[in-house]
């Protein structure tokens, strides 16, 4: 697989920036009722002095260290099973690698569970649980943030049901509680 992607911020001189991503996948169906998903490479980041990963000072922006043009690698690992006709789960596994014009460079290791089980026609049961490692490695300056490491966990236990054939309503209950590296930005919600 591979991407290249040409970011223009028209408004912001010297924050366009090129990124590439390359790297292999596999796809697999590993029973009738299982499919594994594998994909990894590299990603690069091309940018001027005042792009996202490589934030440029100015008296508007808090001074924040230059990292120059960010490479990282990404991985994913991604497992849908199917237990029997109601119930189906689905795991992902993985790292990503991020620059945004509105975040700046962010390290994501992550690990996502959902499952769903069909009650009756009308009747869906359904769990998220998630965990999240952020390293923030420089925040970005069209924003103002400064960078913040933080790790988050939650989990979502939710219900639909099927009123007709366009018509669903769905109830939910969602946890997550972030612990960060600035306190100020710790946070429990539900």
């Amino acid at each position: 697989e591979g991407t290249v992607a040409y970011s223009d911020y028209s408004n912001q001189r010297g924050t366009n920036f090129t990124s590439l991503t390359v790297g292999p996948f596999i796809e697999a169906q590993l029973s009738r009722y299982t499919h594994l998903f594998l994909s990894g490479g590299i990603k690069g980041y091309y940018t001027g002095a005042n792009a996202p990963g490589s934030v440029a000072l100015t008296s508007a922006t808090p001074a924040q260290a230059s990292h120059g043009d960010p490479t990282g690698f990404y991985a994913n690992l991604s497992i849908a099973h199917r237990m029997n006709r109601r119930y189906n789960d689905h795991l992902d596994i993985g790292r990503s690698d991020e620059v945004e014009g509105l975040s700046g460079h962010v390290v994501s290791n992550f690990v996502h569970y959902n499952s769903a089980w069909q009650l009756n026609s009308r009747i869906t049961l359904s769990t998220a649980l998630f965990f999240e490692d952020v390293r923030v490695i420089s925040a970005s300056a069209l924003n103002g943030t400064v960078a913040s490491n933080f790790r988050r966990a939650g989990a979502t236990l939710g219900t639909s049901v099927l009123i007709s054939n366009h018509l669903n309503a769905a109830f939910g209950y969602s946890f997550i509680r972030k612990q960060a590296s600035n306190a100020l930005e710790s946070y429990r919600q539900n």
